[in-house]
């Protein structure tokens, strides 16, 4: 997008000096010569104008994109690195076996503090 933006500004230059050339020759021509040219380079001149605002516009809209695209993906690359540091934490403590007698010491004891 950025090299069109580029070959757009060049091409800007180049409709400057055709405008520059153009006038220098008006004075030669008939008056419907004239007009014809003028209305010419006028609509060449607009047309390029719109197409290079578009495009600038276009060209602001990706970047704003891509900028969000990488907030998300770091947001990503943080989450996924959490879990990562949980899941070893995780497997570091590995597993917990509760011995059934453990489980009705337990049971009972939130009996009593639950009444």
């Amino acid at each position: 997008m950025q090299a069109l933006c580029t070959e757009l500004e060049n091409r800007q230059f180049t409709l400057d000096t055709v405008n520059k050339k153009v006038e220098a020759v008006l004075a030669d021509l008939t008056p419907r010569d004239r007009e014809e040219m003028e209305g010419s380079v006028k609509k060449l001149s607009a047309e390029h104008n719109r197409v290079y605002g578009v495009t600038v516009e276009r060209k602001n809209m990706l970047s704003v994109a891509l900028h969000d695209r990488e907030v998300f993906h770091f947001g990503v690359d943080r989450v996924q690195a959490w879990l990562e540091e949980r899941r070893e934490k995780l497997d570091a403590i590995g597993e917990i076996r509760l011995t059934a007698a453990h489980v009705e010491k337990q049971h009972d004891k939130a009996k009593v503090g639950g009444v």
